[in-house]
């Protein structure tokens, strides 16, 4: 297993066609307010059981029709204060019981024809002042609203 760590304050920054791929139970690990931003078409792809995991005010920035896919059982994680944020024709695609948790006032926000898409058995957790904001002609699924909304009932 690699496993790449951002510590305090690092950027990783991914311009122009760029692509971050993590194979194989890799980790990215960003921690005390690092940053990870994808700008003009960049990919960031988790494939088979690996970990995004975001600490403390950590940022994942994704702009100009960004790609985060997300596939067989990887994991996206957001504690304490952190944010994802979809600008502009973005993409967060979880595959096949991938898993999205938001904890404790973590922000999800979908801007401008972004799409949040959840096919078979993925999970939106949304947990203690948690953000699902959704803003003008977004993909949405039934299926999706349905989920979002029995875990704001459980939650809150």
């Amino acid at each position: 297993m690699r496993e790449s760590v951002l510590d305090s304050s690092d950027s990783l920054i991914l311009d122009s066609s760029d692509s971050l791929i993590l194979d194989s139970s890799d980790s990215l690990i960003l921690d005390s307010s690092d940053s990870l931003i994808l700008d003009s078409s960049d990919s960031l792809i988790l494939d088979s059981s690996d970990s995004l995991i975001l600490d403390s005010s950590d940022s994942l920035i994704l702009d100009s029709s960004d790609s985060l896919i997300l596939d067989s059982s990887d994991s996206l994680i957001l504690d304490s204060s952190d944010s994802l944020i979809l600008d502009s024709s973005d993409s967060l695609i979880l595959d096949s019981s991938d898993s999205l948790i938001l904890d404790s006032s973590d922000s999800l926000i979908l801007d401008s024809s972004d799409s949040l898409i959840l096919d078979s058995s993925d999970s939106l957790i949304l947990d203690s002042s948690d953000f699902l904001i959704l803003c003008s002609f977004k993909s949405v699924s039934a299926n999706m609203i349905d989920k979002a909304l029995k875990i704001i009932r459980i939650n809150f």
